[in-house]
């Protein structure tokens, strides 16, 4: 694959929002992001996605079983697409970009220093929630868009990600369950 990877910098508008998080970190802040970003990862998510699985299977009707099975394959996509697009796209990341000599505050060394692009965890998160929109009430689905929202709101304030990597990796994942969906068909909760 010639011309491999793709180099793609930050734009301003990405830049700037990373200095002003950077401007504003805290220990407190950057401890309660790392928490609550574990949230979002793709092992708790597959185990949570697995168990839903497996309980679908033991009793209710059959629309629960196509849920699970719709959101089971949601997950496990999102979970290998970003490994993919990282070997692609080289993006260094913002606390890579931005931290050199000055005092961290709590900001964290993300992953790989070149897997900026996308947010892996936002692209998890958006195939969930997506998901829950196709088959869960207006208020679960909601409920499910307001929840991908904040946690990988996590990813920029730990200097992870810019907010490009993020809506990116929210729109992917919706894009990933609208494909799924044209498989599995899954039925909206009545």
């Amino acid at each position: 694959m010639k011309g491999l990877p793709v180099e793609l910098p930050p734009s301003r508008a990405d830049m700037e929002a990373s200095r002003i998080i950077r401007r504003h970190a805290t220990p407190i802040v950057e401890r309660a992001g790392k928490a609550l970003t574990f949230a979002a990862d793709e092992r708790p998510l597959l185990l949570g996605a697995v168990l839903y699985w497996l309980y679908s299977r033991t009793s209710g009707p059959p629309r629960r079983v196509h849920r699970a099975d719709h959101m089971l394959a949601c997950v496990a996509l999102s979970a290998a697409l970003p490994h993919l697009l990282k070997l692609i796209v080289n993006r260094e990341r913002p606390d890579r970009k931005l931290m050199h000599g000055q005092p961290r505050h709590g900001i964290p060394h993300s992953g790989n220093p070149r897997d900026s692009f996308p947010s892996g965890h936002a692209m998890h998160l958006g195939a969930i929630a997506a998901a829950l929109t196709r088959t869960a009430s207006t208020t679960v689905a909601a409920t499910g868009w307001a929840a991908a929202l904040i946690l990988s709101s996590t990813r920029l304030l730990l200097l992870a990600h810019y907010v490009s990597d993020v809506l990116s990796g929210l729109v992917i994942g919706a894009m990933i369950e609208g494909l799924v969906a044209r498989f599995t068909r899954p039925q909206r909760t009545s």
